[in-house]
């Protein structure tokens, strides 16, 4: 079985904070690689999601992805997050093109 890194950034759903601030940090995980591209399909969804407003719950982006990994059965690991600022990720091009880098 071969894994890939997944990094969810959230900067395009929250608002900016200062160059200098953390703000909600990228989330890696490993996924297997048979199942990035449904996992992928999740991250596109995952803004409506959030924003659904008959949403009754206040879970946060990574759990919304987390359970719909579970739903899917997509295989993971969670990581952890990424201490970057803003500032540092501002570029795009901050992780590698080896790593699946989804902006939700």
């Amino acid at each position: 079985m071969k894994w890939s890194f997944l990094v969810l950034d959230f900067d395009q759903i929250y608002d900016l904070e200062p160059e200098e601030e953390n703000g909600v940090e990228p989330a890696v995980f490993l996924i297997n690689d048979d199942d990035l591209f449904l996992a992928k399909v999740c991250v596109e969804q995952i803004r409506d999601r959030f924003f659904d407003d008959n949403r009754l719950d206040d879970r946060t982006l990574t759990d919304i992805f987390v359970d719909m990994l579970c739903q899917k059965n997509i295989r993971y690991h969670y990581i952890g997050s990424i201490n970057l600022t803003f500032g540092e990720r501002r570029n795009p091009d901050y992780i590698l093109p080896e790593v699946s880098l989804c902006l939700a």
